[in-house]
């Protein structure tokens, strides 16, 4: 935990600023899951600090790291990352030698400059802190925690894969946000129909209307079962795809809500609701 309460990560990994840039994806996929945070790096609710260091290839021994500090978005990160290991590694061909230092990243100039010298141990003066005790947990209390989550974005992109046969990039795509899988899987039993027909549906006609106003699957107000009643008229030619479009795109303002729907605290299930009639 670092000052202020913070919580901190410290993983770390070894192959480049892309690994990186994914495993900040997956992390933040994962945060808002749950429900722990909304994880807007750009608001502060989830920032990286970047430990960059390098070895030739074959040497078990790295660098002195330097530090990127407060990177606020996964591009960012991706960006300071790669500019920083190609000034190392000019530095290095140079035969001169890398000094620990704490970076800031400019975005805007894609350069980095120096902060301060990078502190060791010693200058934190790191001790422990008496009022915070161990927490120690049991198998079984873990397994108690663990048995409370829900299915977690990887498990569920690959169940969508074999269970509805959709392709990685739709699976992906569907699993990126907890409520819009939720969101998918609620139109298919309505649908009952083919799962790829409701997915391209989301992916291309609904999404299209999310990303116009820059929201999110939460902010949704069009019910699944309203939507499936859309796609069986359109599959059962009463009306074409156009005319199923059009409802969609004329009432968007009426399928979206200024407060986002929440997860209920009891039963972690999603609470739809609907402001207007879209298909009678």
């Amino acid at each position: 935990m670092a000052r202020a309460g913070i919580w901190t990560f410290p993983p770390s990994t070894e192959r480049s600023a892309d690994e990186a840039a994914e495993y900040l994806t997956r992390l933040r996929q994962l945060l808002r899951w749950i429900g722990v945070s909304e994880a807007e790096m750009e608001k502060g609710h989830l920032r990286c600090d970047a430990n960059v260091s390098i070895r030739p290839i074959g040497s078990t021994e790295l660098n002195p790291k330097m530090e990127i500090k407060n990177v606020n978005s996964i591009e960012h990160v991706r960006h300071a990352i790669n500019a920083e290991v190609k000034r190392q590694i000019k530095e290095v061909e140079a035969g001169r030698k890398i000094t620990s230092w704490t970076l800031d990243w400019d975005e805007d100039t894609q350069t980095l400059s120096k902060m301060r010298s990078k502190e060791t141990e010693a200058d934190y003066r790191y001790f422990r802190e008496p009022d915070l005790l161990p927490v120690r947990l049991d198998a079984e209390e873990k397994d108690k925690v663990l048995a409370q989550l829900p299915e977690l974005p990887l498990k569920r992109q690959a169940r969508f894969e074999k269970e509805y046969e959709l392709p990685t990039y739709n699976a992906e795509i569907l699993t990126s946000e907890r409520a819009l899988s939720d969101y998918f899987e609620a139109t298919v039993k309505f649908y009952r129909g083919e799962a790829k027909q409701v997915s391209n549906w989301i992916m291309n006609d609904v999404l299209g209307i999310l990303n116009e106003r820059g929201l999110s699957a939460p902010e949704l107000q069009l019910t699944p079962e309203r939507l499936a009643k859309v796609i069986i008229l359109v599959d059962n030619k009463v009306i074409n795809t156009s005319t199923g479009r059009q409802p969609l795109r004329k009432f968007a303002p009426k399928l979206l809500r200024k407060t986002p729907l929440r997860w209920s605290n009891t039963k972690m299930e999603r609470k739809w609701s609907w402001a207007g009639s879209l298909v009678r």
